[in-house]
């Protein structure tokens, strides 16, 4: 941190996020830069009970905000070792976002990158509202599913290519060379992808999987959610009251316990056809979807106050295309990247996500897409959540009485009423929410002028 004025060292906080809104300058990750910049204190809630930034960034011991007003110079390259690795790995991914972005430039390149090193500063404030409106917002993000598909990838490809050999397969645990291959692929990409809090969740939480098959155990168990569970709070405490976390973890409970009650009803005479493979994964698909949706979905509306209303067409049509067709594409060009016959691989994985993009367009773009939602009650959470845990880690008939957390959940909601009057925190504007004629909601503002973040 550089110079100061009226605040003791002690009392400076370890990071600050800036902003520089001028040219590019000659800076490296890792370098020492100089500059002049107005900081301030990362904001408050917007409203009572609202998203707390600040909160946020006190985990990722950022205490300050503000903008650069001179032109950054840089005065020193890192000194230490640590530094040097660190600013290693970020100049990689910087390198290889602009690889992916100079062979397949638009919005389809940029999702490609954003799902490889994290990057997402090319997608255009339009495509990312397309995805989020049509709930596939997830699928940029560096979390389970793309992890699970990039490991996922690796163990079959391997294990598969090693089949082929009787020499090998025959006497040797072929399952476990792949697992740890796998393990230290998901390594390599959360290197790659910037090692963010949702990248070491998803890393976590597959590599539990693989180290399950090491030792002989069962991949998929409830079990190792737990455990994976365990280890993230122990790492990261605060982890507990993250979205990211809940929804993370809502979504493979629903799923592992789907699974374990399916696999004892499955028919041992059943078909393995290709039309009977095709109808299966088809099936499979969609119940994920399903499964996830509504596992998360509670969360999402109570975080963010919003539901994409055709979301499970939208996932029915995009996770094929991005777990067969952008993935295992993308995964081939990190290969032939060191002998420079990547480029073809980027522009195909792109045309992929075009087709994502497209889906996301159409479905955005139908009336009613979005249903937004007033703040729900905290206890309509607790009751939902505990209701789904009881459906889900009990096995006897009675575990439908987590049906019952439903009407305490509708009532808790029904009785709640949301603030009509907002007032700011300085006194120096407010907000009346009312009804207009035809009976939509309306915000009038004091000042329209002032706090058009809180606005909207």
């Amino acid at each position: 941190m550089g110079r100061h004025r009226g605040v003791a060292t002690a009392d400076l906080p370890e990071r600050a996020r800036l902003t520089w809104r001028g040219k590019d300058f000659n800076a490296l990750p890792g370098d020492r830069i100089a500059f002049r910049a107005g900081l301030s204190p990362p904001p408050p809630p917007s409203v009572p009970g609202g998203f707390d930034y600040a909160r946020q960034l006190y985990f990722q011991k950022i205490g300050a905000l503000g903008y650069a007003v001179s032109p950054p110079t840089v005065i020193a390259r890192p000194s230490t070792l640590a530094g040097e690795a660190r600013a290693a790995v970020e100049n990689a991914r910087l390198s290889l976002t602009r690889r992916i972005l100079d062979a397949a430039p638009g919005d389809g390149g940029a999702l490609v990158a954003a799902t490889i090193t994290g990057k997402r500063e090319a997608i255009s404030p339009t495509a990312e509202a397309e995805l989020r409106d049509s709930g596939l917002a997830h699928l940029i993000a560096i979390s389970g599913l793309n992890m699970a598909l990039a490991t996922g990838i690796i163990f079959f490809t391997i294990r598969f290519a090693l089949a082929l050999i009787p020499a090998i397969a025959l006497r040797y645990q072929i399952k476990k060379w792949a697992a740890t291959a796998a393990l230290l692929g998901g390594f390599a990409y959360l290197l790659i992808s910037g090692g963010d809090w949702s990248a070491e969740r998803a890393f976590i939480m597959t590599s539990i999987f693989f180290v399950a098959i090491l030792f002989d155990r069962r991949a998929l168990s409830l079990r190792n959610v737990a455990i994976a569970a365990l280890i993230i709070l122990v790492l990261s405490p605060e982890a507990v009251i993250h979205p990211g976390f809940q929804m993370s973890f809502a979504a493979v409970t629903a799923l592992i316990a789907a699974y374990e009650w399916h696999s004892k009803r499955l028919d041992p005479d059943r078909s393995f056809s290709l039309w009977a493979r095709t109808r299966r994964y088809v099936a499979g698909v969609v119940a994920t979807d399903v499964i996830a949706s509504t596992a998360t979905g509670p969360f999402a509306i109570y975080h963010f106050n919003r539901a994409a209303v055709y979301g499970l067409p939208a996932n029915v049509i995009s996770i094929p295309i991005m777990g067969l067709w952008v993935m295992p594409v993308a995964m081939i060009a990190l290969v032939l990247m060191p002998v420079g016959l990547d480029e073809p691989f980027w522009k195909l994985a792109a045309a992929g996500v075009d087709i994502v993009l497209a889906v996301a367009r159409m479905v955005s773009s139908l009336p009613g897409s979005v249903t937004t939602f007033a703040q729900w009650p905290a206890l309509a959470l607790v009751a939902l959540t505990a209701g789904g845990l009881w459906l889900c880690l009990q096995s006897a008939p009675w575990r439908l009485g987590a049906i019952a957390a439903l009407p305490v959940a509708a009532a808790a909601i029904a009785l709640s009423t949301p603030p009509n009057i907002f007032v700011t925190s300085e006194g120096d504007n407010a907000a009346l929410v009312g009804l207009e004629g035809t009976g939509a909601r309306s915000l009038a503002l004091l000042n329209p002028r002032k706090d058009k973040f809180e606005a909207q």
